[in-house]
């Protein structure tokens, strides 16, 4: 792996929270679950991804290839869950958020090779959600945006060489 995808951490844990999603069985179509910079369609139900503040998380280092750098690092993950209450057949909004809830709780079990690479998952802190109604061109859109705060290591043997 380059040193410049390994320190693209925002597209690694997007397409971490991407993948443990399409696994775990939320009832949206895996074509529908992607990250939110993505989305140029609007089919639903689907699931939005968005990896915002990636951060160092304490002064903690590590020495790698002859260089000291921060490994204890954070990141702030929104996911929303949209649906469409005025689609032909019905979308179930309440299952698929609990289903995300719970999947986005089992980081020890979800949050590992091969889903998260290069990286430990030290913690997952659900900050709180937010419901509300879009409606585009009259569609109906049901979201809940989840905000989640990862801690993660990185260990030095993850490391590339420059």
């Amino acid at each position: 792996m380059s040193l410049a995808t390994f320190w693209n951490e925002e597209a690694n844990w997007t397409g971490a929270v991407v993948s443990v999603l399409a696994a775990g069985g939320t009832g949206v179509p895996t074509a529908n679950i992607l990250a939110a910079q993505s989305v140029s369609f609007f089919s639903s139900p689907r699931i939005e991804v968005q990896v915002q503040e990636v951060a160092r998380a304490s002064e903690q280092m590590a020495y790698a290839n002859n260089e000291w750098y921060y490994s204890h690092r954070s990141a702030l993950i929104q996911t929303d869950i949209v649906t469409n209450r005025t689609a032909p057949t019905q979308q179930n909004h309440g299952t698929i958020r609990g289903r995300v809830r719970y999947l986005l709780s089992r980081e020890a079990q979800r949050f590992v090779s091969p889903a998260v690479t290069n990286y430990v998952l030290l913690d997952i802190e659900e900050l709180g959600s937010a419901v509300n109604v879009r409606d585009p061109e009259g569609d109906r859109e049901d979201v809940t945006s989840f905000r989640h705060r990862i801690e993660y290591g990185i260990l030095p043997s993850a490391v590339p060489t420059v």
